[in-house]
């Protein structure tokens, strides 16, 4: 239960530095929708996404013994 509040605490903080680096350097945030690389995007995020949340069951279940 801690590893997942950690994980939600690290994730709102580089969400929060992303929104003030992109305000302070005037960044502006690119768009996948009006290319072909938004599949191959999708695509990309949808395996590291499995692969995160498989990672943490291993881990988690690997600590128990």
């Amino acid at each position: 239960m801690v590893f997942f509040l950690v994980a939600i605490a690290l994730f709102a903080l580089l969400f929060g530095l992303e929104m003030i680096s992109r305000k302070v350097f005037g960044i502006k945030k690119a768009s996948l929708s009006d290319t072909p690389a938004k599949k191959y995007g999708q695509w990309g995020q949808g395996s590291i996404f499995i692969a995160v949340l498989i990672s943490i069951s291993l881990i988690t279940t690997g600590n128990s013994s």
